[in-house]
């Protein structure tokens, strides 16, 4: 006599006494079904009347069919305990593009803070650089911002404020210097022109920049612009642009595990909910896990597996000291600028960097009569400059038609450097 349950990973154990069969089985789930076969001599079956006769020798047949099953049952079995042990595979993955991708060159610097620009390059490459780890080397709102408080300190804009006499408020105002136009890098042209654009006889109210956005071609024009600022400042990078500063190698194959492990987690999940059997609890958890650790990866900043040239790390280290000291009012009070055009370039790069308010609140301390100056950078930050344009770069984005042009991110109101609103208020509160 031979007897074969099916499936068989559901029996915990069986026992045969006489003609009683017994058998323990595990949790049987919904949309299966518990069942035997037996393999008895036909002999066993010559007074049954009520069993049904086939002139034929069907052992072979039922030896194949367990056979079959058997087979199948390991075959799943199999593939299954090897979809379990995929997500591992994913960690291992990510600390090998780590180690021939991620590790950062040594080079010979060990500053602590830094008092003065460490380089002479733009406020935009510097943002590009430093300040957006998502995405080396294009710039965000934060370097367009403070590429536009470097064209006002270096007056190729003018910036002022009037009282609008409906609201009661301040609006700010830019005027443009065409005869300083041609002193522009590429990029500032096209923030010029940006801005320049929708002024009224050369002169642009930023406090109704939001109300022209409103309507979509305007909006559409606005978000094509600015994609074409970041390429611009990419291009100015260096000869070989990114490349010279930052390889990208290891976080472009990040991004590609990330892709593949969460299709592969969706798959795996989906393969234990349909066809997992006893497995049904594992194969779905490993799932989700290799969905979730895939989906944690995508939010890895760029530079964690990805590698800056020995050129690339002296330029991040020195500014981000830079950025550092500009944060610290205890070091700016203990080493204050000697002069406002010092103060205004800590703006300028403070905003760069995201840390304009930090720059704001120490001038503020260090200098008590800052509200007495006349100037367009102090202007923009005392009545809300960087809250207008904010507001115009979230409009552009949602106003724009995508299906036109791609749309651009600048993120959150949080993530831009500048500050309050000290004085007033522009026409935008």
């Amino acid at each position: 006599m031979l007897l074969y349950f099916t499936p068989s990973d559901l029996i915990k154990s069986n026992n045969t006494d006489g003609n009683l069969i017994t058998a323990t089985t595990n949790s049987i789930p919904d949309d299966k079904v518990c069942g035997f076969v037996l393999l008895m001599p036909v002999d066993d079956f010559n007074n049954a009347s009520y069993a049904r006769h086939l002139n034929e020798n069907g052992k072979e047949q039922v030896l194949k069919s367990i056979n079959d099953s058997l087979n199948g049952e390991k075959f799943w079995n199999s593939i299954l305990s090897f979809l379990t042990f995929i997500p591992f595979l994913s960690p291992i993955g990510a600390i090998i593009i780590y180690l021939r991708h991620g590790r950062e060159p040594k080079v010979d610097y060990d500053g602590i803070y830094e008092r003065e620009l460490p380089t002479n390059d733009s406020p935009a490459v510097v943002n590009a650089l430093v300040d957006n780890k998502s995405d080396i080397g294009n710039p965000n709102m934060k370097g367009f911002e403070a590429t536009i408080l470097s064209l006002i300190d270096r007056k190729v804009l003018d910036l002022y404020s009037k009282e609008n006499s409906e609201t009661e408020t301040h609006d700010l105002f830019l005027t443009f210097n065409y005869d300083s136009k041609n002193e522009l890098s590429d990029s500032e042209t096209i923030v010029f022109d940006t801005l320049e654009n929708f002024a009224d006889d050369g002169t642009l109210n930023l406090s109704t920049l939001n109300d022209t956005l409103q309507n979509s071609f305007n909006a559409g024009w606005f978000a094509d612009q600015i994609k074409n600022w970041q390429s611009h400042v990419i291009f100015e990078l260096d000869d070989n642009g990114v490349e010279s500063y930052f390889n990208d190698t290891g976080s472009s194959q990040m991004f590609g595990l990330a892709i593949f492990g969460i299709v592969l987690g969706i798959a795996i999940a989906a393969i234990g909910f349909f066809f997992g059997g006893t497995h049904t609890l594992t194969t779905i958890v490993a799932g989700i896990a290799l969905l979730v650790f895939s989906i944690i990866l995508l939010f890895i900043p760029e530079s964690v597996f990805g590698q800056w040239t020995e050129k690339g790390r002296l330029f991040y280290l020195k500014w981000s000291n830079f950025k550092k000291f500009l944060q610290d009012n205890s070091l700016i009070k203990e080493h204050p600028p000697e002069s406002i055009v010092i103060w205004k370039q800590y703006l300028i790069y403070g905003a760069a960097l995201g840390v304009a308010d930090k720059v704001y609140d120490a001038m503020k301390l260090q200098m008590p009569d800052i509200y007495d100056y006349n100037d367009g950078i102090f202007l923009y930050h005392n009545y809300g400059g960087y809250y207008m344009m904010h507001n115009a770069y979230y409009i552009g984005d949602h106003m724009g038609d995508s299906s036109s042009s791609d749309s651009f991110d600048f993120g959150g109101f949080d993530d831009f450097g500048g500050g309050g609103f000290d004085g007033g208020g522009g026409g935008a509160f």
